[in-house]
C-alpha cells in the first residue's frame, strides 16, 4: 500500500493569486498534462501540469462553478454551476486560446453538485444536491 510521501514542491501561488480565498477543488486530467482549479466564482483555471502555468481561464456566463472534472480521454472539461448549468469545454481549443465552450446545458430548477461525461463524450451524468441522477445529451 502507498505511504505518505514527502512534499516535493509547492504551486499554491498559481491556485490562489489573485484570489485570496481557496477554491472548491482541483483535479488532474487523466493523461496528466493539465490541472483544472475551480471554485473562484464563475472561473475555471486550466493549468499546465508540467510547470503549473495558466493555459487559460474559462468563465461561465454568470453562475459560480460548483464542480469540474475532465473527461476520461482528457479532451473535455465538464463543469456544474450554481445557476443550473452544465458546461462542456474543449481543452485543446482552450489551450490554443480559441472559443472553448462546446455545450451549455440548462438543467432546470436544481443546482448540480457533481457531473461526469460519458466515455464517448455524448452524455453528461449529473447529480443534484438531493442526490437525483439525470442524464443529458451533449449536442
Amino acid at each position: 500500500t502507498p505511504g505518505m510521501g514527502a512534499k516535493n514542491g509547492s504551486i499554491a501561488s498559481y491556485f490562489y493569486a489573485p484570489h485570496p480565498q481557496p477554491g472548491r477543488g482541483v483535479c488532474f486530467s487523466p493523461n496528466g498534462e493539465y490541472l483544472v482549479r475551480y471554485g473562484f466564482g464563475n472561473e475555471l483555471r486550466l493549468l499546465k501540469a508540467v510547470n503549473c502555468s495558466v493555459a487559460n481561464t474559462l468563465k461561465s456566463s454568470t453562475g459560480n462553478i460548483r464542480y469540474a472534472t475532465f473527461s476520461g480521454d482528457s479532451k473535455y472539461i465538464i463543469a456544474a454551476t450554481d445557476d443550473m448549468q452544465l458546461l462542456v469545454y474543449d481543452v485543446e481549443a482552450a489551450v490554443a486560446g480559441h472559443k472553448a465552450i462546446l455545450a451549455n446545458i440548462d438543467v432546470g430548477a436544481e443546482p448540480v453538485a457533481f457531473c461526469v461525461l460519458s466515455p464517448d463524450g455524448k452524455t453528461v451524468l449529473s447529480c443534484d444536491d438531493d442526490g437525483q441522477l439525470e442524464t443529458w445529451s451533449v449536442s
